[in-house]
């Protein structure tokens, strides 16, 4: 085997390693945000006001400007400066809302602000109350407290024109359902549908 050929291996070596080691996170707090967590959140209480953001990178972002590493381990966060913790809490997230407990330190605000929905978004559910008969009243019941919400209600997947109340008499026997949305968010909450047959 020549020098040349011994050379030329090497170089295949390093060159191998260094496009392993390209392609690892070496910070492996940053690769492990979980996917629930990332994006802009907002106190239940005020969901149209911005509090804070946690990105896929790494990052805490409050909407006063602060911004911190994250690291996460099991439902336990920390928040980062230069590698020294500066902030703690403990999460927990169900049916969209993450609760937070336990907050010390510069996130201490984020305790008695829980718990908080993604800003952007309605936080609330929907669904049909009343008989399901034809000329019954129904009546849509939306969960959340956001202001200035609208109703839409549907027929076989049809709009119904002017229908845009949370009480309606369906003239007719089909499949309806009901929207809401509201100025300012982004998303359009859905109820179940509601099979509406005459008596």
């Amino acid at each position: 085997m020549t020098n040349k050929t011994i050379f030329s291996g090497m170089l295949a070596l390093i060159l191998t390693f260094g496009l392993v080691l390209a392609g690892c996170d070496m910070n492996s707090d940053n690769s492990s945000i979980p996917p629930a967590l990332i994006g802009e959140w907002a106190s239940k209480a005020t969901p149209g006001t911005r509090m804070f953001e946690i990105t896929s990178a790494g990052k805490f972002f409050y909407a006063s400007g602060e911004s911190y590493d994250v690291s996460v381990s099991g439902n336990t966060v920390e928040l980062k400066v230069s590698g020294n913790t500066v902030g703690i809490f403990n999460y927990s997230i169900s049916n969209g809302e993450l609760i937070v407990t336990n907050a010390t330190s510069v996130v201490s605000p984020l305790s008695w602000a829980s718990p908080f929905v993604k800003y952007g978004l309605l936080s609330g559910t929907i669904s049909i109350t009343g008989d399901p008969y034809v000329g019954a009243t129904l009546t849509a019941v939306y969960t959340g407290n956001e202001p200035n919400i609208m109703f839409r209600w549907f027929r076989n997947g049809a709009i119904i024109a002017g229908e845009i109340q949370d009480v309606f008499q369906p003239a007719q026997d089909g499949t309806y359902y009901v929207t809401v949305t509201a100025p300012g968010y982004d998303n359009i909450v859905t109820s179940a549908p509601v099979t509406i047959t005459a008596r």
